[in-house]
């Protein structure tokens, strides 16, 4: 009988040390919460939408508990309401605030969709729609999206993902060499004959985007050749679809 009492004792006297661990462990977690409470909510890297904008699509708020706010899903939040963002992270500044920090996209081009235009970063996602195309940006030509999406990469009928993959090789290839400003339309109905308008004059045929960074690179020297041999202004067809030559020039006639 002594030693089921004592097996009893030994057993209630586990369970007591386990609770009042436990108890121990909730009061520290709830004396700790109790003071990391939000104060101050810092953002960095906006310049589309106003640090403002940015903590009220956040939902988060001073006085909100830091250690038990849910990061992913204020992340969820904003980017869900300001499709411009492209990256974003959040992180607790220990003891009383949060950063936000974010990448925005860049409206590199536009198209036209169902009587609207579509303005789409050099990744071609959705950034927005709108009823007019914004001047300076580049006019995509031959392309057909489906369901277009503010905040989505732009989707095509099934069998043209091909078209998508050649017309982002070229945007990230315009954007890279800086060239954006002068290049009016990318015209992307043929992937084997893409053709971009540029500085105004010229057409110039890339053929398919297979080592385009290196065409786009040779484009303005090939123009400024053209100025210098020829009439200032004339236009015409710059043909850098052959690998093997440089480039070829044909003037309208």
């Amino acid at each position: 009988m002594n030693m089921k009492k004592r097996r009893r004792q030994s057993t209630s006297a586990a369970i007591y040390v386990v609770v009042a661990a436990l108890a121990i462990i909730f009061l520290a977690i709830s004396g700790i919460s109790a003071f990391l409470k939000i104060a101050d909510i810092e953002v960095e890297g906006a310049s589309i939408y106003s640090a403002e904008e940015v903590i009220e699509a956040a939902g988060v708020k001073p006085g909100h508990n830091l250690l038990f706010l849910n990061l992913k899903a204020v992340g969820r939040r904003i980017t869900g309401d300001m499709p411009y963002i492209n990256e974003i992270k959040i992180s607790r500044v220990m003891p009383d605030a949060i950063r936000i920090e974010i990448s925005e996209s860049l409206a590199i081009a536009g198209l036209s969709f169902q009587g609207d235009t579509l303005i789409i970063d050099s990744a071609g996602r959705v950034l927005q729609r709108t009823a007019d195309m914004p001047y300076g940006l580049i006019e995509i030509r031959g392309f057909n999206p489906v369901d277009p999406e503010p905040g989505s990469l732009m989707k095509t009928e099934l069998g043209n993902e091909m078209q998508f993959r050649h017309l982002v090789d070229v945007l990230a290839a315009i954007e890279k060499s800086d060239i954006g400003d002068d290049v009016s339309y990318i015209d992307i109905a043929s992937i084997s004959n893409i053709t971009i308008g540029y500085a105004g004059r010229f057409r110039v045929l890339l053929g398919n985007s297979t080592n385009i960074q290196q065409k786009l690179n040779r484009l303005q020297p090939a123009v400024d050749v053209i100025n210098s041999e020829r009439d200032y202004g004339e236009t015409g067809l710059i043909d850098m679809s052959n690998s093997s030559v440089e480039w070829r020039f044909t003037p309208d006639r």
